[in-house]
């Protein structure tokens, strides 16, 4: 019955008919978007018009675009809202990724990709049914990919697309930054992101790379 419930919770906050994107809600007026042009946030929103994929996803795909058209701008408006309020100044995985994002070059934006996708809908499926977490059945899935770089970011718990695209960008307690260096990483430049219930954690993303 929880899992139940938790899937309709999730259907209600991933339908096009109650959420609103928060690319669509972004305040270009203040800040954080203020002090990007209207030509960088809508070049980044490469999965706006994507039909397989629900609000929560299309955003991870836009912060993930976010940070790889324009590192230092990111740094400076949204990774500085979110670490202000969420009390992070003081965590030395911020200050790393600070130190990253200060030298990392612009790198091309990510597209969707239906089969990568697919993979991770499976995954997730498969995770939160379980109760799992990890990277099970890692080598099937890229080699049913098709591409010669395949990555794979997890993330349990949340269920909007800021928090799980910066848990995974900052990284916390995650020793190698693996998740970090995902999602800037110059090896892929196609993506798939999906959301599912899960049976421990309520929620679940899996988010896999290709290129």
């Amino acid at each position: 019955m929880r899992t139940f419930l938790l899937f309709v919770i999730y259907i209600f906050l991933c339908s096009n008919t109650y959420a609103q994107r928060i690319f669509e809600n972004a305040d270009k007026d203040n800040f954080p978007y203020s002090k990007w042009t209207s030509e960088e946030l809508l070049k980044s929103n490469t999965a706006k018009e994507v039909d397989y994929l629900s609000d929560i996803e299309k955003d991870i795909i836009w912060y993930a675009n976010l940070v790889r058209i324009n590192p230092k701008l990111f740094t400076e408006t949204v990774l500085e809202e979110y670490v202000v309020a969420n009390d992070l100044h003081k965590s030395k995985y911020v200050k790393s990724l600070r130190r990253t994002l200060k030298y990392q070059k612009e790198l091309s934006i990510f597209q969707p990709n239906k089969k990568l996708y697919d993979l991770a809908l499976a995954h997730a499926k498969w995770s939160g049914n379980k109760g799992s977490i990890g990277h099970q059945k890692f080598n099937q899935r890229s080699d049913k990919s098709g591409f010669d770089f395949f990555r794979e970011n997890c993330q349990y718990g949340y269920n909007n697309a800021l928090d799980i695209f910066m848990d995974l960008l900052i990284d916390i307690d995650i020793s190698d930054l693996g998740h970090r260096e995902n999602f800037l990483s110059s090896d892929v430049q196609y993506i798939g992101v999906s959301m599912h219930v899960h049976k421990k954690y309520d929620f679940n993303c899996v988010i896999d790379f290709g290129g």
